[in-house]
């Protein structure tokens, strides 16, 4: 019972919106909508300091041994894809990243 119920009045709320929406209910204020009248004052501060200390992505090759098809399987040496990430203040990264490490 309380189903319907509720199912009633969620159809009986999107007929009223339909109607609204469409012009054929119209509503009216007499004494009109007015917005409240807010007084605020406050003193300006400062942006607050922010220091960032960021990655950089190292992007590079560097040699392994892949199978490679021949008329056998034997070891090749090729140059892959690397990519690292370094520490803004050092070379650690970079040389790992171009040892493949």
């Amino acid at each position: 019972m309380r189903r319907f119920i509720l199912a009633i009045l969620i159809i009986v709320v999107v007929v009223l919106i339909i109607a609204v929406m469409t012009g054929f209910i119209t509503l009216t204020s007499q004494g009109g909508f007015k917005a409240p009248e807010v007084n605020v004052s406050a003193t300006p501060g400062q942006v607050p300091r922010i220091d960032v200390d960021t990655k950089k992505v190292v992007v590079g090759t560097t040699e392994t041994n892949v199978g490679a098809p021949a008329i056998g399987i034997e070891q090749s040496t090729i140059k892959v894809p690397v990519i690292g990430i370094r520490d803004g203040a050092g070379e650690a990264g970079q040389n790992a990243a171009q040892n493949g490490q």
